[in-house]
């Protein structure tokens, strides 16, 4: 399954909608994310998106 995803305000969303299990979908590539659990990917999204200076919040406060 290719996902289109659209502006949000979390991670969690998106990955939760990804990775539903009546989806079938399932990660086959990944690189620096820790895929032992959803909450895991959620924090290294997030982890990852701090060390981006030009990456803001929907609010525009700096992630």
């Amino acid at each position: 399954m290719m996902s289109k995803l659209k502006n949000g305000l979390e991670f969690r969303g998106a990955v939760t909608y990804i990775l539903n299990d009546n989806k079938g979908a399932e990660i086959i590539a990944a690189d620096g994310l820790m895929l032992d659990s959803i909450d895991n990917i959620i924090h290294s999204f997030e982890s990852q998106a701090e060390m981006n200076p030009k990456l803001q919040r929907m609010s525009g406060t700096p992630y």
